[in-house]
């Protein structure tokens, strides 16, 4: 069924880890190799997959994170990250699951999913 509910700060990685656990949450190290990330820190951590395509990531931190998924042995999603419309969907996650939240959570877990990026976002 996924959270729906936000951890009450301070967000420590350990305890946010936890949290999610306790709850059966899938956990991405998000943007690794960012402002904020945690780098090859993520490899101290059990987590789930690493995001490996960050539209708002120069190429050469989306080649790190590819890295890291491979040293980790953990499948590899992709995020837009979008701030403004311009963004939306420029990059994006192939899931082999239906729309039902527990077989897409699955899915990532068990690695069949694709990091993808598209030639151009949506323009509105």
């Amino acid at each position: 069924m996924g959270i729906t509910e936000l951890r009450p700060k301070p967000w420590i990685v350990r305890d946010v880890i936890d949290f999610s656990r306790k709850r059966d949450g899938v956990l991405v190290v998000a943007h690794p190799y960012r402002e904020c990330g945690l780098g090859s820190l993520a490899k101290n951590y059990a987590v789930d997959a690493v995001e490996v395509l960050n539209g708002g990531a120069p190429s050469n931190l989306n080649k790190l994170a590819e890295e890291l998924a491979r040293e980790m042995g953990l499948p590899g999603v992709a995020d837009s990250d979008a701030h403004n419309p311009d963004d939306l969907w420029s990059v994006y996650t192939d899931i082999e699951a239906s729309l039902n939240v527990d077989e897409i959570l699955n899915a990532i877990r068990k690695g069949f999913v694709k990091a993808s990026s598209a030639r151009k976002s949506i323009h509105f």
